[in-house]
């Protein structure tokens, strides 16, 4: 997954093109026509990325259109294009292997990381726009974790998951090597305090996928530290918040609760299946159905992105020879920074 996020191409409006999604079919966007007009870059959208993730890059190309300024406010215009998000989505899809990424896997990471800007898209307020004041009414965490994370199955959230750990991680080690020529530029900040670095870097994810490009396309430390330099806030609340809320299903118990109180199988059927898990989901839950993600002591399956790879390489890796408890790691946070755990999972 790294690699397929340090070479990501960010287009001009924001979105993710890579040499993979050139070969895309062309589609037409629901509810389009001929005579309708459309923007370049949406047409760019439609012309050059993968069917199997067209419908969450048009996704997020319409939700950074709603406005702060929307006659009946921010939130009701996010409420109402994640419901419409959820009815729209495709599933059942198959999709065929090819390459040395699978498309599969690439469909995964690909999804997880246009879910991740469709996150930005509709949650993240302009940090130095002049916004109304009737638009300010923010949306607290639980309201993030059911309006948006309730949409995707739990083992979708959990790709999610993965991509947030890749981010702090990457932030941490940049904020680190930064350290000294920072130090320099703020000699009255602690830069050196665990504690600010994790808030930092939750601030620094918030900025999104081209912003990370940037820092890792960058030819030295000295140029890393000078696009840091103006991005220096503290704010670890951009999507932990959501991701450690309680999840939908045990907050309003469902059928799929009952399944998990049940102890209910949960067996691996196809990687082709879009609406289905990998292999290591239902490994890393004993078979069993389970409505929890972003588990703390799972940190160490998410470091590489467990949930994205086929049955083919998990084999080759030989992960699902052994129990995937052996993986677990029960002192996330205070064994690692000395902080209370699940401030960081990295």
């Amino acid at each position: 997954m790294e690699s397929e996020i340090s070479h990501l191409k960010i287009s001009e409006d924001g979105m993710v093109e890579t040499a993979d999604t050139k070969a895309g079919p062309k589609t037409m966007v629901p509810g389009s026509t001929a005579a309708t007009p459309r923007s370049a870059s949406l047409d760019v959208l439609v012309r050059d990325i993968g069917q199997e993730v067209l419908t969450d890059a048009l996704a997020v190309h319409e939700a950074s259109q709603i406005g702060f300024n929307e006659p009946v406010g921010r939130n009701a215009g996010v409420k109402s294009f994640i419901s419409q998000y959820k009815v729209g989505r495709v599933t059942g899809e198959r999709v065929q292997s090819l390459g040395d990424l699978s498309s599969n896997e690439k469909r995964r990471i690909y999804r997880s990381l246009y879910r991740f800007e469709l996150f930005r898209a509709l949650f993240i307020e302009p940090f130095d726009a002049q916004i109304p004041l009737e638009s300010r009414e923010r949306f607290d965490a639980l309201d993030k974790s059911l309006l948006f994370l309730s949409v995707f199955k739990h083992w979708e959230v959990e790709e999610l998951a993965c991509v947030r750990d890749y981010m702090i991680r990457r932030y941490l080690g940049i904020l680190q090597e930064s350290s000294s020529k920072l130090s320099k530029l703020f000699p009255n900040k602690n830069l050196n305090d665990d504690y600010w670095k994790v808030q930092n870097a939750g601030y620094l994810m918030s900025l999104g996928l081209p912003f990370l490009c940037r820092l890792l396309n960058a030819s030295s430390v000295a140029q890393k530290a000078s696009i840091i330099q103006y991005n220096l806030h503290c704010d670890r609340y951009f999507l932990t918040d959501a991701l450690d809320e309680d999840e939908y299903d045990w907050v309003y118990p469902t059928d799929m609760n009952a399944a998990y109180e049940a102890g209910q199988e949960l067996l691996f059927e196809d990687d082709g299946l879009v609406n289905g898990p990998n292999a290591a989901w239902p490994w890393s839950q004993h078979q069993k159905v389970c409505i929890f993600y972003f588990e703390e002591h799972k940190w160490p399956l998410r470091k590489w992105a467990y949930v994205m790879w086929d049955l083919g390489r998990l084999e080759d890796w030989k992960i699902l020879d052994v129990s995937s408890e052996q993986f677990f790691d029960y002192t996330t946070g205070s064994a690692l920074f000395g902080i209370e755990p699940g401030l960081i999972s990295v």
